[in-house]
């Protein structure tokens, strides 16, 4: 076994800078990925400059097997973020935690219309992520009104049919799920949930993990495991 001698040094690995530029004749889901294999970090920032009436950037991992949204610390606040609205937004920057998976993207979810151009600049690290605290209020941000209560509460009868809720609240950042019996469940747009990959078993009785989804947009859709019962959503913000 190797020890490090008081003349050597241990030094985080920054790729160079990347620099992509989008406006209103990027095609919808155009998507720049990189590869984040034994990184830890993206540094990201966006910056827009002239007037968008449309237009917004996703956050996504890939998983091994699908790519997925990933909440990124924005470096001006506390808060995080998986998609960026380019409408009356300025320079932005986020950490995006990257460690464990192969890769990282960011797409274009909303087609850009206007006259605004997006100049997007991306940094993977080695640098271990140390943006995202444990607990904290940043005094200069004021707090959502909701966000110390539920946003909303969907109900799905679970059958041997996939059934989908309606879309989450255009304030929703994630949910909470319980089922009173076991199911599988599966998260889009427009989601089918089957017994296969692709799809999220949930326990019967027992209070899921928050799950990110995209406001206005998410549906859940769920399937029984075992027999019929009703599936409860908490939207948060």
């Amino acid at each position: 076994m190797s020890t490090l001698s008081a003349s050597q040094s241990v030094c985080s690995v920054y790729m160079d800078p990347s620099v992509t530029t989008w406006n209103s004749t990027t095609a919808l889901n155009t998507a720049v990925a990189m590869n984040t294999a034994g990184m830890d970090t993206v540094a990201l920032t966006i910056s827009p400059s002239g007037t968008f009436t449309a237009g917004s950037i996703i956050f996504e991992v890939y998983d091994g097997a699908a790519w997925v949204y990933i909440k990124s610390a924005r470096l001006s606040s506390y808060n995080t973020d998986s998609t960026f609205q380019l409408p009356n937004s300025t320079l932005q920057g986020w950490t995006v935690p990257t460690a464990g998976y192969p890769q990282f993207r960011f797409r274009l979810s909303t087609a850009i219309t206007g006259t605004g151009v997006a100049t997007i600049t991306s940094i993977v690290s080695g640098a271990p992520d140390t943006s995202i605290v444990t607990a904290g209020l940043d005094p200069t941000q004021a707090l959502h009104p909701g966000a110390l209560t539920l946003n909303a509460q969907q109900f799905v009868a679970v059958s041997g049919s996939s059934a989908q809720s309606s879309a989450v609240n255009s304030s929703t950042n994630r949910v909470v799920l319980t089922s009173t019996t076991g199911c599988w469940v599966a998260f889009g747009s427009n989601p089918t949930a089957s017994a296969s990959a692709g799809s999220i078993y949930l326990p019967p009785n027992v209070v899921s993990p928050a799950y990110t989804v995209i406001p206005g947009v998410t549906k859940v859709a769920a399937i029984q495991a075992s027999g019929a019962g009703s599936l409860s959503i908490q939207e948060s913000v």
